[in-house]
């Protein structure tokens, strides 16, 4: 299944309003300044054990200042693969946890309660135990109706014990000398194995709130150090014992690779760990799709040690990119702590914070390759270049109100988020329109080529061209420059190479300083390279002098301004998202854009030459 959104109440920051997270079916990003709430948004989740109830430690959460204990309601559709395996699966799932219960209602409910072998079976083992037909004493008769009590809720509660309870009703049933006995283990069997099938359909949760990664030696104190710190412990937080516990290199073998008592046999055993470590790193090579590495483990003075190779060169751990510790580490991480038979929810608190920007760009690769196979993604970020600018609708903003309280923003576009914290919630946000554009800019031969002032300016066209249904074959390539004074220089650089080129800037003075520049570079006489936004025509610096002045904006009728969450009101705070909001909602038919603005692009477009329906 996969998550829709949670509604989460009394829980740290987060009260009983603008609490609920909607979340997209692969991607989700969280946004918002330090101190807003995001990583308790997050730790809300990253603390639930999607089969069990709210345990101890997560109900003392509570608001600060609040006796109320946490609640959380989590609402889940069907994935395609829930489908294959129930063609009558349908409907949203809600999943409510209350205290000590969890609560199904919806259509796993209904998967579970319209279920005719489950049924069947359930009645039948009920009715062998109502009847003491195992002939039972009074102590394991007792025992065994007990066990498989909670049978006649199944459907209604999610119950984290069931399993475990029917292993012991099994226990009560193999003291029975009856005839039935095989037959109610049989029946046993059945039940748990259809109930797993459908528990098996509610996602794990993967919860990383650091960027630990693999160090290159470990001393054996070291290791006897971590395994003490871990010795009831399947996988923890320790990079290192994950990567033995998902190696599947037990306790006794690793030592035995420091201790045994000869050489040889030591020998032995670290080949056994290395030999279980390289099966591992085959995985990683299919998950990682970069470039296909080995992991070399070796002991020597008491010291294991970690080397990796490419095309047959080792070097130390630390001695790689940190994007590929990162992804190693993750994936090793990820191993040990979830299973391979149910989909994953992953929640990164601030991944790859330590990485280059490079790095973090190929994170949002690594997002979609984890997102296969039914599984979600849910970070936090700070930085722009860990958000996708081409699709802002999966971006959250979270930001604390006056009451200390976090309130989450299903849209970047809601009104509600406060104008004095805005700019500085959104702004990785706004970094990140300005860098997609300015990282896709570059002339191209075989097409016009549009120079405009910024990256708003980019924007607003290309909304309207998007609103035109203008071919892709016959659109500009629009290069936004990043401030009007520049647009004299890339001009500068498409005459240099030949490029065929038009130019749009403000009806400004800004604006015609760069028409001056431009006109006496080119050796042009008349308008047809360099037109103002508005097509007036300006022969001396006074006529574009205020209130005669035009931008980009002034092409945008107040009526379609008015259609926005992010109104432009003049300033620098709202231009890039107001911008951005128009492309968007434009660009999806959520904006029709009025008469006036249509007519005013039409005339511009004409102008450039571009071929409209």
């Amino acid at each position: 299944m996969l998550l829709k959104s949670a509604k989460i109440s009394n829980f740290k920051s987060i009260g009983t309003e603008n609490n609920v997270l909607y979340v997209e079916d692969s991607v989700t990003a969280l946004i918002g300044k330090n101190e807003s709430g995001k990583s308790n948004v997050l730790e809300s989740l990253g603390l639930i054990n999607l089969w069990a109830p709210l345990n101890a430690d997560y109900l003392k959460k509570c608001t600060h200042g609040k006796s109320v204990v946490p609640e959380i309601s989590l609402m889940f559709c069907f994935s395609n693969q829930d489908k294959e395996l129930f063609p009558s699966a349908e409907g949203t799932t809600t999943l409510v946890y209350t205290g000590t219960n969890v609560t199904i209602e919806g259509g796993l409910s209904n998967l579970i309660s319209q279920d005719t072998e489950l049924n069947t079976n359930i009645a039948a083992l009920q009715e062998k135990a109502k009847g003491n037909e195992l002939k039972l004493d009074n102590n394991k008769i007792a025992s065994f109706r007990t066990h498989i009590a909670k049978l006649t809720t199944i459907s209604k509660k999610v119950y984290a014990t069931i399993f475990s309870e029917l292993d012991a009703a099994k226990g009560d049933i193999r003291a029975s000398k009856e005839e039935c006995k095989d037959e109610c283990l049989e029946l046993v069997d059945k039940i748990k194995t259809i109930i797993m099938r459908y528990y098996r359909m509610v996602p794990q949760t993967y919860y990383r709130r650091s960027d630990a990664v693999l160090k290159d030696a470990y001393t054996f104190d070291e290791i006897k150090k971590i395994y003490e710190e871990n010795k009831t412990a399947v996988a923890s937080n320790n990079v290192f014992f994950n990567l033995m516990y998902a190696a599947g290199v037990d306790q006794a073998t690793l030592f035995n690779a420091f201790e045994a008592p000869t050489a040889p046999a030591q020998h032995t055993f670290e080949r056994k760990v290395a030999g279980k470590i390289d099966a591992l790193v085959k995985e990683f090579n299919d998950f990682y799709r970069q470039e296909d590495i080995s992991l070399e483990f070796n002991i020597s003075s008491k010291t294991a040690r970690l080397f990796i190779s490419t095309s047959d060169m080792y070097m130390s751990f630390s001695e790689r990119s940190n994007g590929l510790k990162w992804y190693f580490s993750l994936f090793v991480d990820v191993k040990a702590r979830t299973s391979a038979t149910r989909p994953i929810m992953y929640l990164l608190d601030e991944p790859g914070v330590y990485l280059h920007v490079r790095a973090q760009k190929k994170l949002q690769e690594l997002f979609g390759h984890l997102c296969e196979n039914g599984n979600q993604v849910i970070y936090t970020t700070h930085s722009p270049f860990m958000i996708d600018a081409n699709n802002v609708f999966n971006v959250r903003a979270i930001e604390k109100g006056e009451d200390g309280l976090s309130n989450i923003f299903r849209s970047i576009y809601n009104h509600k988020l406060s104008g004095k914290s805005k700019l500085e919630t959104l702004s990785p946000l706004i970094e990140a329109f300005g860098m997609d554009l300015k990282d896709n800019i570059g002339p191209q031969y075989e097409k016009n080529n549009v120079v405009v002032e910024g990256v708003t300016d980019s924007m607003y066209i290309t909304a309207m061209l998007n609103y035109f249904k203008v071919d892709v074959a016959d659109r500009p390539n629009i290069i936004p420059c990043a401030g009007v004074d520049n647009v004299n220089l890339v001009v500068s650089i498409l005459i240099g190479w030949g490029c065929e080129y038009r130019v749009v800037v403000d009806y400004d003075n800004q604006g015609y300083t760069q028409y001056e520049l431009i006109v006496r570079k080119s050796g042009l006489s008349d308008d047809g390279i360099v037109f103002f936004v508005n097509l007036k025509t300006a022969n001396q610096r006074s006529d574009v002098k205020s209130p005669n002045n035009e931008t980009t904006e002034s092409l945008i009728a107040s009526e379609d301004n008015d259609k926005l969450f992010n109104k432009y009101d003049g300033t620098n705070d709202t231009k890039t998202l107001a911008a951005k909001e128009f492309l968007d909602k434009v660009s999806c038919g959520d904006i029709i854009p009025s008469t006036k603005t249509v007519e005013n692009f039409k005339r511009l477009f004409v102008a450039l030459g571009i071929k409209l329906q």
